[in-house]
């Protein structure tokens, strides 16, 4: 999983051609997306397994 934010991060910021200054609100950003998408085995995304509820 750290990988994937760090990925998602570079490809962000690498992207948006912006400075490492915004490296930490990057990795904040790919959690929250990681967060959100579902997982293949139990169809649910990980903050409804947490929560209890839909994002």
């Amino acid at each position: 999983m750290n990988r994937s934010l760090v990925d998602m991060a570079r490809c962000m910021l690498y992207d948006e051609d912006i400075g490492k200054k915004w490296w930490a609100e990057a990795v904040n950003t790919s959690a929250w997306n990681i967060n959100r998408i579902p997982n293949t085995v139990t169809v649910k995304t990980p903050y409804e397994i947490v929560y209890h509820k839909k994002p």
